[in-house]
């Protein structure tokens, strides 16, 4: 992947202290990151769960019952892409 620079979502979201809002323009969720007690949560309506850093733009959600794998962009705006084994890739958008 060829990204414009180096970008860490979780040292962005820490140094900020705020929520960042990813919206999925083809389901119309929102999905929110927030860092709470060191670590990277991720809320999804009716849902909390936490992600662990496998490099400095993926991700890896632990302690659920499907595998996600979160990858991070930075572009004109930060973009979530998330991946599931058989499920198409699902992109968000920060704003």
């Amino acid at each position: 992947m060829n990204l414009k620079r180096e970008f860490t979502i979780f040292q962005e979201i820490k140094n900020t202290g705020k929520t960042t809002s990813f919206y999925n323009s083809v389901t119309g969720t929102t999905w929110q990151l927030s860092v709470r007690d060191e670590k990277l949560v991720v809320d999804v309506p009716n849902f909390t769960f936490q992600l662990s850093p496998s490099s400095t733009y993926k991700f890896r959600a632990i302690n659920l019952e499907i595998d996600l794998d979160f990858e991070f962009e930075q572009r004109d705006r930060c973009t979530m892409n998330i991946y599931a084994k058989g499920i198409k890739r699902a992109t968000f958008e920060a704003y």
